[in-house]
């Protein structure tokens, strides 16, 4: 009996022992790696923060028109950073639809209310959730039950709210464009690269947004038999990429909590927010972003011109945001606030007086006037030690805002390819995350071929060579036309670039006269250009022939000809390339000259004194930039900073991929070798 009872007893102890033994194996899993798994029936706490961070295991299933099927079962998926809940936004029926899943997470959350924006508490029940009926299409703008941006059936689910500050401002919204629909707001900020480097289909949209040629291999990246420019091409597109992933990953979480909400695509994302309805309407493209987000706020003078001034200004405040981890943001024309924000913006009419007059937002981020009320200078001195060092003292680290004046072209600043390589990486695992992929398959180990390319990418920006090449994406990105610059561009170029156009023959030429002339520039009559003209299609014949042909004695082009039928050329001076019209192509000038009729030519670079013509000089430049972008062959002046960033521009995305380009300085013939006084 006492044999029995001693066995029975044991048998209770090894029982109770392998119970304790799992749940205590399997609970440290759960609680310490803050993993949710989703499933039909459990309690749903995850945050809108855990959806935007690696920290969420789906298994979710597809009840879309009624078919139930299994989705990347048991994989983690980085839901907020993947297109399941961007592709959810219907643009159709404008809720979430596409999948049914319910959220569980067993280890404990605490609240994160800050004085700034939040993610609002939603109560509810056990056995049903508000995201299973947001992602399932439940009207929830229409739930009696929803007051204020909360729930209140449902329990524990957070959802970005704006906080009161900022939704009473007042704010510096963002220019408002007919284009900024639902859809094209939502690609902005949710847009990610496919998880291939040999394939950037999902990044095309972004991409196009630059003033390259849609051609170009910045857009449409193509193999190429010249790996080295392949590489460059490559480096370029994933900079920029990284550094509009850097400016709009802030606003993710509200345009999360936006597209929840969100009835109809062709219906005001604010008009259903229940946070922002009727309190200061936000702008379609207007975000508070994240609490705790920083920024870095630059401004662009006009006390030069635009070359000098945005090489100088407009460019290192991004590169200094990739470095600070802040949103870089230009403002101009203010009336209250730091000095250099004040400062006048001369170069469009428009009443905004600032960049986005020509062009795109920086960010979806807007500040609130008393963002700029508190906003704290960055001394020049601590922004050199910066730039040389990365030091940055506490005071300016912890600032919400931090306002600089750059003016810098000489020095780079220490630790930007560093940055810069952990944005791409970063970027790159989010496209691969979208895909569903673990996290045992993180792109870099993807494929061997992706594993090479990244490698050859990494290997180029760090490159001491190219350390002035890691400023074009920064340029590129600041410079993306807004929609009406853009419709100027597509308009004027359209006329003036023939249906029979073929850059692989055409030779650019801008040319930099009037106020440069004898004081910083020597500078050259118009007949000289055309004579330089000639003889660049005879060089650069020769030299694609011996090239194509692998031989080097060829000494003559009259077998076939020249390679070039086009020249095109820009000015400051109208009154140069109106010359152009005593040119007629014939058998003793086979050549055709493009230029701008509609150019302004304004003959000098002194904004303050556009007046009325602000627009026109803005939309002259731009069409002269994005017109040099497309010739196989440009010839530049180095003297010019104009000219300079037509030069920065061609190498990041235009023929340069497959062209050549040539400074005045360099050319064979000493005539053409003007001086410049710097």
């Amino acid at each position: 009996m006492m044999t029995r009872a001693l066995s029975l007893a044991i048998v209770v102890v090894m029982t109770t022992f392998v119970f304790l033994n799992i749940i205590f194996n399997i609970y440290p899993m759960v609680t310490t790696t803050h993993r949710t798994s989703i499933t039909s029936t459990t309690k749903n706490t995850a945050t809108a923060r855990d959806i935007l961070n690696d920290t969420v295991v789906m298994n979710a299933t597809s009840t879309k028109n009624g078919d139930e099927s299994k989705i990347s079962p048991a994989v983690e998926t980085d839901i907020a950073s993947t297109n399941n809940i961007y592709n959810a936004i219907s643009d159709e029926d404008g809720v979430l639809d596409g999948m049914n899943v319910t959220i569980t997470n067993t280890s404990p959350r605490e609240n994160n209310h800050t004085e700034g924006a939040q993610r609002t508490d939603i109560a509810g029940d056990t056995n049903t959730t508000m995201m299973d009926e947001l992602l399932s299409g439940t009207n929830v703008k229409d739930d009696a039950s929803f007051t204020n941006g909360t729930h209140k059936d449902h329990n524990d689910v957070q959802i970005f709210q704006n906080s009161q500050k900022w939704l009473d401002g007042p704010r510096f919204g963002n220019i408002h464009e007919s284009r900024m629909t639902s859809d094209f707001v939502k690609k902005l900020i949710f847009d990610a690269p496919t998880p291939s480097l040999l394939a950037f289909n999902d990044s095309e949209h972004l991409l196009n947004l630059s003033i390259c040629p849609s051609d170009s291999n910045f857009v449409n990246s193509q193999p190429s038999n010249e790996p080295t420019r392949y590489i460059a091409s490559m480096a370029m597109r994933l900079m920029y990429l990284a550094i509009h992933e850097h400016q709009h990953k802030p606003a993710r979480a509200e345009a999360i909590a936006r597209g929840l909400m969100m009835q109809k695509s062709d219906v005001n994302i604010n008009q259903t927010i229940p946070s922002v309805q009727n309190q200061n309407v936000a702008g379609p493209f207007d975000f508070e972003c994240d609490p705790e987000t920083k920024y870095i706020v630059a401004s662009i003078p006009s006390r030069r011109g635009f070359g000098s001034n945005f090489r100088g200004f407009g460019i290192e405040p991004i590169m200094l945001g990739i470095m600070m981890d802040r949103v870089a943001l230009y403002m101009n024309s203010l009336e209250f606030g730091p000095t250099s924000l004040r400062w006048d913006f001369f170069y469009s009419n428009c009443p905004r007086k600032d960049m986005q007059c020509m062009f795109m937002p920086l960010s979806p981020c807007v500040l609130t006037h008393e963002d700029i009320l508190s906003a704290v200078d960055l001394p020049d001195d601590d922004l050199k030690r910066f730039r040389t060092t990365g030091y940055l003292d506490d005071k300016y680290k912890n600032a919400k805002v931090l306002v600089v004046q750059t003016n810098n072209l000489l020095v780079h600043p220490k630790g930007f390819e560093n940055s810069i390589v952990e944005k791409i990486t970063s970027l790159l695992n989010r496209g691969l995350d979208s895909t569903g992929a673990s996290d045992g398959m993180k792109l870099v180990h993807n494929s061997t071929s992706d594993h090479f390319l990244l490698e050859e990418v990494k290997r180029y920006i760090f490159n001491p060579q190219n350390q002035w090449e890691v400023w074009q994406p920064a340029a590129l990105y600041v410079m993306r036309p807004n929609e009406f610059l853009q419709s100027e561009l597509d308009r004027i170029l359209g006329k003036i670039i023939p249906q029979d156009f073929d850059p692989n023959s055409a030779i650019g030429i801008p040319i930099r006269d009037g106020d440069k002339c004898g004081k910083e520039s020597q500078c050259m009559p118009f007949d000289m250009y055309i004579q330089l003209a000639k003889e660049m299609a005879a060089k650069r014949t020769l030299q694609r022939r011996r090239a194509q042909q692998g031989e080097d004695n060829i000494t003559s082009i009259a077998e076939g000809g020249v390679m070039y039928e086009t020249i095109l050329v820009s000015s400051d001076s109208k009154s140069l390339t109106d010359q152009r019209s005593k040119y007629v192509t014939n058998a003793s000038f086979p050549f055709r000259i493009i230029a701008n009729d509609e150019d302004i030519g304004q003959g000098h670079g002194r904004p303050a004194f556009f007046y009325s013509n602000a627009n026109a000089v803005m939309i002259s430049t731009m069409v002269a930039l994005k017109m040099h972008l497309l010739p196989e062959t440009l010839v530049f002046n180095s003297c010019s900073n104009f000219h300079q960033l037509i030069v920065a521009f061609y190498k990041g995305c235009g023929r340069a991929e497959v062209g050549y380009y040539e400074s005045l300085l360099q050319n064979d013939n000493k005539a053409f070798r003007m001086w410049c006084d710097w």
